[in-house]
């Protein structure tokens, strides 16, 4: 395997759909301090940290099980609560997660890595025996469900976990790396606060030594990295923030109408705020509804994508509504049109009202119905 372990591992904290409560006893300043954080409407920079958490840890204090313990359930341990927002830090660097999409049926999560201004879509499945990395570039600023497509080609980049959940189960995990669960903890204390039922998961390749710690309802809370080559230093990474019943909110490309050119549109940003399993019809209910160019009783119907076109479909007065937006039809839906092919990243935009298609009152009716961006 030419990439280290952490380039695999280093960014990810995986998330399913568990309603358990967490186990977890945080102080009271520090909960007061997670609270007040539950209700930011906007997500900080990735890349500010917090200086008063000290990100080095030392496991020998940690308090471990006795050899026979077994933890009988893997999905407890994939990864935090829906709604649930995790920055990992390592004192210059810090990146967040939160689950955009989990599917119990099909066993897939879609989560969100913020990095700065970056953002990065990871793919995980499970099961009963194990919890897997999928190898997937499907990426989207919007919080697009990418899990069906994921689902019709799911291929395995790494095992992260394997059942049974008991000290000494080994397996290999990718193409040179070789994965050992190495201890199951009955509690850890961290930065944030103490975790109990923690398994960690010692990943072994010729170029580097990982220790990752997943605890229970929580996912992963802490890593420790061990370069085999003395001229490297160990690194590590713990939650230095966790916020529960939380919204993502982040900022976003649109176009708006030119002002000064009606017919030619501007690029702008607005900001956007979401939960897990937001469904995106709502998304762009609530984004059209901000931007003036839908009326409150006016609703996205469905949104579709058939080979290279994209379909949306309104309720009924969306005409009438964007007609009442300063730049009328002859604004709004160029804006419209090219903020969807921006998201989504196609060129032919099909516009509808309950499946028929969108009848302007001004602008000409495009060939077949649909909208091409131009470049």
């Amino acid at each position: 395997m030419k990439q280290s372990i952490l380039l695999v591992l280093g960014s990810i904290l995986l998330l399913c759909g568990c309603q358990k409560e967490p186990m977890i006893r945080l102080s009271e300043a520090k909960q007061s301090e997670i609270n007040a954080k539950i209700n930011q409407d906007k997500l900080k920079n990735s890349d500010e940290l917090a200086t008063d958490v000290n990100t080095s840890f030392d496991s020998s204090t940690f308090t471990a099980y006795d050899e026979s313990q077994l933890f009988e359930d893997i999905s407890q341990f994939l990864i935090a609560q829906t709604n649930q927002l995790i920055k990992l830090t390592n004192q210059s660097h810090s990146f967040s997660m939160y689950m955009d999409y989990v599917d119990g049926g099909l066993g897939l999560i879609q989560m969100r890595e913020v990095n700065g201004d970056t953002v990065n879509n990871k793919y995980y499945s499970w099961n009963s025996q194990q919890l897997i990395q999928l190898a997937n570039d499907k990426t989207s600023m919007f919080p697009i469900n990418h899990l069906n497509d994921v689902s019709e080609n799911p291929i395995t980049e790494m095992v992260l976990l394997q059942a049974p959940l008991k000290k000494g189960t080994s397996w290999q995990a990718a193409d040179g790396v070789e994965a050992t669960i190495t201890n199951l903890y009955k509690e850890i204390t961290l930065a944030t606060g103490t975790f109990e039922d923690v398994i960690e998961v010692t990943y072994s390749s010729s170029d580097y030594e990982i220790h990752y710690y997943y605890a229970k309802n929580y996912g992963v809370v802490a890593i420790w990295q061990i370069p085999l080559s003395e001229s490297e230093q160990q690194q590590y990474w713990q939650a230095s923030e966790i916020v529960v019943n939380s919204k993502i909110t982040q900022t976003l490309d649109i176009y708006r109408p030119d002002e000064n050119d009606l017919g030619k549109v501007v690029l702008d940003k607005i900001d956007l705020s979401w939960q897990t399993n937001d469904q995106i019809t709502t998304l762009y209910t609530q984004l059209f509804q901000t931007l003036g160019w839908i009326a409150e009783n006016v609703q996205v119907n469905a949104i579709s994508l058939n080979n290279d076109v994209l379909n949306i479909d309104f309720s009924s007065g969306v005409v009438a509504a964007m007609n009442q937006h300063p730049a009328t039809e002859v604004g709004v839906i160029p804006a419209m049109v090219q903020t969807l092919s921006n998201h989504f990243g196609v060129k032919k935009i099909f516009l509808s009202v309950n499946g028929l298609g969108l009848l302007p009152d001004s602008l000409p009716y495009p060939d077949g119905g649909i909208w091409i961006v131009n470049e």
